[in-house]
């Protein structure tokens, strides 16, 4: 259904004094610069693969349970950091937490962490970066703002539901549109139950390989099937949704 209510006023970030914005901005610059750099001394990128989840999941797993805490807050810190530009990678992140913590707790990690990271992309692109993204995506922008004002809540479930934008993007772009936060969490939320199950299952499957021949087992071969198909699927059905709901 359209909504017919007009849509809420605009946060701006002009209760923040123009000179605390500016630092603000500046250590913001400074830390992903930072962040960047020891990235690519670290070479992280080549921990964010299967082989090496497969290879480190075991040693991950003892430290957890020897040191839940140190453990679970790594997760949760590099999680919300996958929000950004600068550790891309929640996908592989969701699956990794299946490998690691199991569905039921891999699936609560993950909705934590991936509420806190959108709260870190959402707000920056509301108060602090706004200039920057309303530029950087000028033509996106104008596409949000023309289906929240179609679809209403519909939309955002949808953007949530169906991967076609990177986390982090749909994060900033939230933030620049008249969607309350309360609102933008909750459906986000929702939104991204399904999939994170599936990615967090298909962790678990991924868990239990040891050998080839693991590879070729039902349950496996199913859960990555099922990875596969999840975006058409949803897709298909929140069109469907839509033109019923019409």
């Amino acid at each position: 259904m359209h909504s017919s209510s007009p849509p809420p006023p605009l946060a701006t970030a002009d209760f923040i004094p123009a000179r605390v914005r500016k630092w603000a901005k500046l250590a913001l610059l400074f830390s992903l610069l930072v962040g960047f750099a020891l990235a690519q001394h670290l070479d992280i990128q080549q921990h964010f693969s299967f082989d090496a989840l497969r290879a480190h999941r075991n040693a991950v797993g003892s430290a957890y349970a020897q040191n839940p805490g140190p453990v679970l807050t790594s997760f949760v810190v590099v999680y919300a950091l996958a929000a950004t530009p600068l550790f891309p990678g929640a996908a592989f992140l969701t699956v990794a937490a299946g490998a690691i913590f199991g569905l039921l707790k891999g699936t609560a990690i993950v909705a934590f962490s991936s509420a806190l990271g959108s709260a870190m992309g959402f707000f920056l692109a509301r108060f602090l970066l706004r200039e920057l993204v309303e530029k950087r995506f000028a033509d996106s922008l104008s596409s949000f703002n023309e289906g929240l004002a179609k679809h209403g809540a519909a939309y955002i479930f949808s953007v949530r539901l169906v991967p076609l934008f990177p986390f982090f993007v749909v994060n900033l772009m939230m933030g620049l549109t008249r969607v309350p936060s309360s609102k933008f969490f909750l459906i986000s939320q929702i939104g991204m139950i399904p999939g994170t199950i599936v990615f967090v299952n298909a962790g678990t499957q991924l868990a239990a390989i040891s050998t080839l021949q693991d590879v070729a087992s039902p349950s496996v071969i199913g859960s990555l099937l099922l990875l596969a198909m999840f975006p058409w699927l949803a897709k298909r059905a929140f069109g469907r949704a839509v033109v019923t709901a019409e």
